[in-house]
């Protein structure tokens, strides 16, 4: 069967709400996780919640380990030292509420699908929604790593991302690539396979934002971030 090529498209400048991402670095006495937040113009450092945390850990061949630290520290992780194939930060699903309008811009902004059945027409109640973060870190082309939605690298050069959701790749997902400070660089929409390709384009990561219908809340959302080598 043939497959639709991706959509690539070059953006300005935009700024995106709630962007986050983890940084790792490599030293003789551990590996360093640390998580972002930005908000398009400024960059934050986030310390360790335990509250939101479900999963923080370093994949290192057949084996797992753990970012430890305090609670609010920064950086929020130190795995023992190890070569590494991917960092993986999973984040506890939460729940938040917004006014129609608001979550209408919010789609508009990160070019996100509205799951099928939710109309904001004339609606004045507010949008609930249930959001969870799969934020990955690699060092070089990866598999995916276990979160119900990712970003998984296949090629950096050229650039080849695989958008997954419980394994199945996605189809017409929209992939953004960005500088450090969440600013839209490219944006990708992915083909049959989930593949969204940006040529020889290099950024900082790629991001996405997958939206379903939520079992007790209007909307279930998925959104996950890979930094880029």
């Amino acid at each position: 069967m043939r497959l639709i090529a991706p959509v690539v498209c070059l953006v300005s400048a935009t700024a995106f709400a709630h962007d986050q991402w983890i940084e790792v670095q490599t030293s003789a006495t551990g590996v360093t996780g640390r998580l972002f937040l930005s908000d398009g113009t400024s960059v934050e450092e986030l310390p360790r919640n335990p509250e939101r945390l479900a999963r923080f850990e370093l994949i290192t061949g057949d084996d797992l380990a753990t970012f430890a630290a305090d609670a609010g520290a920064k950086p929020s992780g130190v795995a023992p030292p190890a070569p590494f194939l991917a960092a993986i930060y999973e984040s506890k699903p939460a729940t938040l509420e917004q006014t129609p309008s608001k979550f209408a811009a919010y789609l508009k902004e990160d070019s996100v699908v509205a799951p099928p059945g939710l109309s904001l027409k004339g609606r004045t109640k507010p949008v609930t929604e249930r959001y969870s973060r799969c934020l990955v870190a690699v060092p070089r082309e990866s598999g995916p790593v276990g979160c119900e939605f990712e970003l998984e690298l296949r090629s950096l050069d050229p650039l080849l991302v695989v958008a997954h959701k419980s394994g199945r790749p996605v189809k017409g997902q929209v992939v953004w690539l960005k500088d450090r400070a969440g600013k839209a660089l490219a944006k990708a929409t992915t083909a049959a396979d989930g593949t969204a390709s940006f040529g020889h384009a290099r950024g900082h990561r790629v991001t996405a934002i997958l939206m379903t219908k939520g079992e007790d809340t209007d909307v279930r959302s998925f959104w996950a971030a890979t930094t880029l080598p």
